[in-house]
């Protein structure tokens, strides 16, 4: 079989779910910093895992999850596993129960990553569901996208479970750089996911962290190769899509809530964002329905030759 193998999005045409193997054709040395979310199985080996300010020990039979724009690498000669990239549109059809999203379990406000341990009992549980999510992706059939999804979603509650049976301690948040520089950066996504709502100015959340905007844009530069605009749009634009895919709201009230002052600004501010008006997004996630240009262009999702996306698939590493 040729890897990687992968599936495109109904939304943009973009990857939605990514299946490869390292180190054969994933080059995971390298720093990731990816606007999907992602999940790496450590079959063999022994390396380390930089993520984000830090460097941690990583071993066999260790099951990682990490959220869009997370930066972090596996370094080790010995090191082999899987790699998945879920993109973010495909996934919240995974999250759209409270108790599938283990958000307090597998991510949390302040935790972006996850680390699992995985002992001898419930291996075999897991090398059979990376077995059947590969054996789902390959096999093009009718319900392909459902019955990948109703894996994903297995995945992550079977690994909530033995993170929470295991109380496997939260390393990520334990060992942290403690630079000056890392703590900013921490206090600045901390305050973005407790007043996105509300301030979408780079210069309200300078003054929050008692810190020049000149400082803060140069530490986020350097950190996240972005701008703090940036940022805040990302969660911003994180928590509409959950909005327009989860809910029935009606955009008016998802605008006002996300701090617009009108349904106008905020359609405009989508667009921009995600090429889609907020209700052809709804639309085309929910039901693939959209005007004729876009269908045509928005195929759903199906399985794509590997020469044919190969330049999307390298994009990705």
């Amino acid at each position: 079989m040729k890897y990687p193998l992968f599936l495109t999005s109904p939304i943009d045409q973009c990857i939605s779910f990514r299946f490869s193997r390292f180190p054969q054709d994933h080059c995971i040395e390298k720093t990731q910093r990816l606007s999907q979310f992602s999940v790496a199985w450590i079959q063999e080996g022994n390396g380390d895992l930089q993520a984000e300010f830090s460097t941690f020990p990583i071993t066999k039979n260790t099951l990682l999850f990490f959220e869009p724009e997370y930066p972090f690498s596996l370094k080790g000669e010995t090191l082999s596993g899987i790699v998945m990239n879920v993109h973010p549109d495909f996934f919240y059809t995974i999250k759209q129960q409270s108790e599938v999203s283990c958000d307090n379990i597998i991510f949390s406000r302040d935790r972006r990553s996850s680390i699992i341990q995985i002992n001898d009992v419930d291996l075999p549980l897991f090398d059979n569901l990376f077995q059947q999510i590969e054996l789902a992706i390959v096999t093009e059939a009718a319900g392909q996208f459902d019955l990948l999804v109703a894996y994903l979603k297995i995945l992550i509650i079977q690994a909530a479970r033995v993170k929470l049976k295991n109380h496997t301690p939260t390393i990520f948040s334990e060992s942290l750089d403690t630079t000056h520089q890392a703590k900013i950066l921490r206090k600045l996504k901390k305050a973005i996911d407790e007043h996105y709502k509300k301030l979408h100015n780079p210069s309200e959340y300078a003054a929050l962290l008692n810190v020049s905007v000149k400082t803060l844009g140069r530490i986020v530069k350097t950190h996240c190769d972005k701008t703090i605009t940036a940022l805040i749009a990302e969660r911003i634009l994180l928590e509409a899509r959950r909005e327009l895919y989860l809910t029935e709201k009606p955009i008016k009230e998802i605008a006002f809530n996300l701090g617009f002052h009108d349904e106008y600004h905020f359609s405009k501010y989508f667009k921009n964002k995600a090429s889609l008006s907020p209700l052809l997004y709804r639309n085309v996630l929910r039901h693939g329905e959209g005007n004729t240009q876009k269908q045509n262009t928005q195929p759903s999702p199906i399985l794509i030759a590997n020469e044919s996306g190969s330049q999307l698939a390298n994009s990705l590493t």
